[in-house]
């Protein structure tokens, strides 16, 4: 169910839905036998939000909101058989984010947009790895809070630039068992983002600078390991056909795009891997893995 509903200059949105979901594993769970002997579970749980924005001009508005989401565990969550020393948890409760954000947004001088929100996230039966009693999951009581400010400012002649910051912090409420780090595992550090983007007669271009701080707050007792700051710098081009040119009609609707990614062919890693190498059924290794360096790549789409 969602309602929307406008008060004079009070813009009200809402929504309610509910879910069940029900989950078995087709054989027997060997090794997940040796802590708890339950297979099917049947999970039912309602999702709501609700969202605020009042104008103060057509240009400036503030905003908030709050929300529920739930996130039932998946298959590999709650059966996956990897070996005695790495197994799923059909214990498993789905996990619950109560969810709260405000923000600001205005134009300034028909050229400026800016856009900031800070947002808190209570994380009720986060779903969480464990090294007790094997490698496997658990539930935990966690938050996140932090908060993004995006600007565009318009320079002419389709010229514009863009600028992007996001933060966020995570941490523990309830720590799982044999882990006393209170860092949160999976928390991406501080990024920051700026482009100078071209569009004019059918002809877009964007060239961008993406920077992360070193990811410092990390669950060291999860596996995870300290990663250094990087920078990349990205190229992407196109050009999109019309009507305007001159016996070259039949190619309205192509539109042609080029780009090269990690142009100075950078090494750098975005995430750690967490507790656990996924591509080891022993799980007994950290493994970092680097992205792409440099990347070229092309397309050519038609709509008609």
């Amino acid at each position: 169910v969602k309602v929307e509903k406008d008060i004079g200059k009070l813009s009200i949105t809402g929504g309610l839905r509910a879910d069940i979901f029900h989950t078995k594993a087709d054989r027997s769970l060997t090794f997940t036998q040796t802590m708890t002997d339950k297979n099917g579970q049947t999970d039912f749980f309602p999702s709501a939000n609700l969202f605020l924005k009042y104008f103060f001009t057509k240009a400036t508005a503030m905003f908030g909101g709050v929300g529920l989401s739930t996130r039932t565990p998946s298959g590999g969550e709650r059966y996956i058989q990897e070996g005695a020393g790495f197994y799923g948890n059909p214990d498993l409760k789905p996990a619950h984010n109560f969810e709260t954000d405000i923000g600001f947004e205005t134009q300034l001088f028909e050229r400026l947009k800016i856009k900031t929100k800070g947002f808190y996230s209570f994380l009720k039966d986060f779903i969480y790895q464990t090294a007790v009693p094997a490698r496997t999951y658990t539930n935990i009581d966690a938050y996140l809070i932090g908060g993004d400010i995006k600007s565009t400012l318009e320079l002419g002649k389709g010229f514009e630039l863009e600028g992007g910051l996001a933060y966020q912090r995570g941490g523990k409420y309830k720590r799982p068992a044999g882990n006393n780090d209170k860092d949160l595992a999976e928390v991406a550090p501080l990024k920051v983002k700026a482009a100078l983007n071209y569009d004019h007669k059918g002809f877009f271009s964007t060239f961008e600078w993406v920077h992360s701080n070193a990811q410092q707050r990390v669950d060291v007792a999860a596996g995870e390991v300290h990663i250094k700051g990087w920078d990349v710098f990205n190229l992407r081009a196109g050009y999109a056909f019309d009507k305007s040119i001159k016996h070259f009609e039949f190619l309205n609707g192509a539109v042609v795009y080029l780009g090269l990614d990690n142009i100075f062919d950078k090494n750098y890693a975005m995430a750690n891997s967490y507790e656990y190498d996924p591509t080891s059924t022993t799980g007994a290794n950290v493994r970092i893995v680097n992205e792409p360096g440099r990347f070229m790549y092309a397309s050519l789409s038609y709509k008609f």
